[in-house]
């Protein structure tokens, strides 16, 4: 009788096996794809084990390798060295005789596979694994082979059969399923535990030097923290099925989240404004400028860190893995990703359920920041990756955005009213000197005030703080409110000029590719865009940071090519002098006189910040002297794009005195608003029909275009038309679709101007999915 059996799992080895071969006959790949799908039929119970491996070792008769052949290119198993193999002294595994005895190499007194020599398969697949099996006084199987063959076979055993797995021998198939179903439900509760010490960690880095409050807000109620520990918990299950590793499956799912929490904390101290999901396009910009911000985080943030890895890894070192099937690892696989998914479609880009998670009970409650912290980072962020898709108006129909635009007509600017338009969106640019507290040197803001006695001077209204350009650049461009992908030519100011014959020029001295500019400008419409690696480095300067003076300059010669050239031109011009951030050391004269409460770094914050407007303001005047001269006529309109940077959590801001409650409308106004100027040569106000002088209105940057156009007399196509309407009843689109209306916040906007709201998205959501070029035509 033979005393001791061991079955040889042969997945493993059967792939070895086949990779061996493929390796020495790359043609034969397709034997891979082949077996993966056997394996479905069998698994699927389309085919029963004898037809399976039948049609395995089918490839055999197609090779040429002698039993040689394979003895040369196939490894001995390394039985004695192997932690998870007790060796018996007789060895069962249904694989071929010949390498079967190829891979044991005389390390067992017996063995026994299936009757399959190098030409294929003769004879009956099981019967000579059965024989062996009836004479065992112990038998010891794989649980794989337990389940694919033992079961299978309809005679019965005298001897006992038993289990052996990672070293473990165990009485029965019931008791090792058992055992590791324990140990399977062991590892979700770790995994649970250690996505929740995860969620605490990334929670508390993203908002501790924010508000606190908010971060145990988040900690000790259900419903936030279930909301962003959820991904974390769901990317940690598709790691461990993955890896099979604890600590693995805790690294690697925790990481995304981690970078989410570490460039919230950043953003934050940088900007003011949370990380949302088409921030990422702004990673260039912050490696460019990693010589002016400091990303060490702090040491607590590194403690944290730190000490979850520590946890991790030691979880890993004092549980071992457990069994899971190959097809369960799968199927949980498979699982997780759709769990993942619905989650992300019905709940995390749910608007309503995204406002009821978010209860602001610490700070202003329109404050967008606020928000986001409130809800917690994990959750926010996934939020915002559907704030970038165009996003369907309530009650929208085509048919009432068409009926819409049906009211108004096509109109051209007559040709003796033509006049060129330049753009200058100025980077950063604000007026401190509004502020009364503040005592600033006249020499600052002096040309500023020359330039405005001259002109119509008002305030815009953006909803972008400290960063995030590109939003106030093309809501001028576009005329919408809300911004949609621009991944293909969309309704554009720009388009109408050259539908008019003018010229169409962008001008930025920054990078082209950032903001992905140089393929957006031609979506809008542009003819040129020049920018920093195709004009301004060979052509201007090649300067990190280009001069406002020299940019200013080159503006007025691009003017005068044009109308050489018999040319009317449209210019948007985008400056980058006075990004932050900025110094916190200053050794020029003050231009802001020391006052009690003052710190010296945000002091020299303000003093670097105010040098830089001061040499942009008289660029600006130089460049309006130059223009007064010319004949041809023009419009220039220049604009902050928003407030500047102000120190980590806007302690610049603090300690100047300046309210940034956005509760209030004069917070909001501290916040959001930065001066617009819009002056008019001689030859221009000869052909205008309105003076372009005095107090003009507070708007938002979609109205700038509008504006020009109401004094110059023009109506353009049908949406330009809207617009100015639109801008007559609604002049502010405040942040998060929240609407200024008479100076306050109200929920409550009168029932005839809730319709024209909704008329206008529409539209403007109608033009997002439909235009064409000209599609708006006469």
């Amino acid at each position: 009788m033979i005393q001791d059996i061991k079955v040889l799992s042969h997945k493993n080895l059967t792939l070895h096996i086949l990779w061996q071969y493929i390796k020495y006959h790359p043609t034969k790949w397709w034997l891979l794809v082949t077996t993966a799908f056997y394996f479905c039929l069998f698994k699927l119970h389309i085919w029963r084990e004898q037809r399976y491996l039948t049609q395995l070792w089918q490839f055999l008769k197609q090779s040429d390798w002698s039993e040689a052949d394979w003895a040369t290119h196939i490894k001995p198993l390394k039985l004695k060295h192997s932690t998870q193999f007790m060796l018996p002294e007789t060895i069962i595994a249904p694989l071929p005789n010949f390498l079967l005895q190829i891979l044991l190499d005389g390390q067992v007194q017996q063995f026994y596979g299936i009757d399959i020599d190098v030409k294929g398969l003769s004879g009956e697949p099981y019967m000579p694994l059965v024989t062996p099996l009836t004479d065992a006084s112990r038998i010891l199987v794989t649980p794989s082979f337990q389940r694919s063959f033992i079961q299978r076979v309809k005679k019965q055993f005298k001897a006992p059969i038993q289990i052996y797995h990672a070293g473990k021998i165990y009485p029965t198939y019931s008791h090792f399923w058992w055992h590791t179903f324990a140990l399977n439900v062991r590892d979700g509760l770790i995994l649970i535990y250690l996505a929740t010490f995860a969620t605490f960690v990334i929670t508390t880095i993203a908002g501790d030097q924010y508000n606190f409050q908010m971060v145990t807000a988040i900690l000790f109620h259900p419903r936030p923290f279930l909301a962003n520990m959820f991904p974390v918990f769901i990317t940690m299950i598709f790691c461990y099925l993955l890896f099979r590793s604890l600590t693995v499956a805790s690294l690697l799912g925790a990481l995304p989240y981690l970078i989410i929490g570490l460039v919230n904390l950043f953003m934050l101290k940088y900007r003011n404004f949370p990380f949302k999901y088409s921030d990422i396009a702004l990673a260039g910009e912050a490696q460019n400028m990693g010589t002016r911000y400091s990303y060490m985080p702090p040491y607590k943030v590194i403690l944290l860190i730190v000490a979850f890895v520590l946890f991790s890894v030691l979880i890993g070192l004092l549980v071992k893995r457990t069994a899971l099937s190959p097809w369960l690892r799968t199927a949980g696989l498979v699982l997780s990703v759709l769990l993942f998914i619905v989650a992300f479609n019905k709940f995390y880009q749910d608007n309503e359920r995204y406002t009821a998670a978010s209860d602001v009970k610490y700070g202003n409650i329109w404050n967008g920041t606020n928000r986001y912290m409130t809800a917690g980072p994990i959750y926010s962020f996934l939020h915002s990756i559907g704030e970038d898709q165009i996003k369907e108006p309530k009650g929208y129909a085509k048919q009432k955005a068409e009926k819409t635009l049906a009211q108004y007509t096509y109109k051209a600017i007559p040709a003796k009213k033509k006049i060129n338009i330049l753009t200058i969106q100025l980077e950063a640019y604000a007026d401190f000197d509004r502020y009364n507290q503040i005592d600033i040197d006249p020499s600052v803001y002096a040309p500023l005030r020359e330039i405005q006695a001259q002109s119509l001077t008002g305030d815009l209204t953006t909803t972008i703080f400290g960063g995030g350009t590109v939003d106030t650049e093309r809501k001028l461009l576009t005329g919408y409110s809300t911004l949609p992908p621009l991944t293909h030519n969309q309704n554009s100011f720009v388009h109408y000029f050259k539908e008019q014959n003018y010229a169409t020029l962008a001008l930025h001295p920054g990078y082209g590719w950032f903001y992905n500019r140089q393929n957006t400008k031609k979506y809008l419409g542009f003819d040129k865009f020049y920018y920093k690696e195709n004009y301004y480095n060979k052509n201007v300067s090649n300067e990190p940071v280009v001069p406002d003076k020299l940019v200013f300059n080159d503006l007025y010669q691009q003017f005068k090519q044009a109308t050489n050239n018999g040319k009317f031109l449209f210019n948007q011009t985008v400056t980058y002098q006075n990004h932050g951030p900025y110094k916190t050391t200053y050794t020029g004269t003050p231009l802001v006189k020391w006052q009690d409460g003052y710190n010296k770094e945000d002091y020299a914050i303000i003093n670097n910040y105010l040098t830089g407007i001061r040499q942009t303001n008289e660029a600006l005047l130089n460049l309006i002297n130059k223009l007064k001269g010319e004949d041809a006529p023009v419009i220039l309109a220049f604009y902050g794009d928003h407030k500047p940077w102000g120190g980590a959590n806007n302690s610049t801001y603090q300690m100047l005195g300046i309210d940034l409650d956005q509760g209030s409308v004069a917070g909001y106004r501290n916040y959001f608003d930065t001066p617009y100027v819009m002056w008019a040569n001689a030859s221009a106000k000869k052909l205008m029909k309105t003076d372009l002088s005095g107090a003009g209105p507070n708007i938002s940057p979609m109205y700038i275009l509008p504006e020009i156009f109401r004094h110059a007399g023009w109506q353009g196509n049908q949406y330009m038309q809207l617009l100015l309407d639109q801008q007559a009843k609604l002049p502010i689109f405040g942040l998060n679709d929240i609407f200024w209306y008479k100076q306050s916040y109200t929920p409550d906007v009168p029932a005839d101007l809730k319709r024209r709201i909704n008329q206008f998205l529409y539209v403007q959501y109608y033009l997002q999915t439909h235009f064409k070029p000209q599609s708006i035509t006469k």
